[in-house]
């Protein structure tokens, strides 16, 4: 199970995507396109800031 935090680079738009997949194909998976602006979205490494614990 694959778990990415992804944002379109436009819009701001925030999406999870969830594929049930081995960890070693990931580099193989095609990195869906924005709903609404249909631009490539990038990872969202900030998804997670303020939520961590030390």
């Amino acid at each position: 199970m694959i778990v990415w935090n992804l944002i379109c680079p436009n819009c701001k738009k925030r999406v999870t995507l969830k594929l049930d997949v081995c960890p070693c194909m990931a580099s193989q998976i095609p990195i869906p396109k924005c709903e609404n602006c249909n631009t490539e979205m990038t990872f969202d490494i900030n998804a997670k800031r303020g939520r961590r614990r030390k």
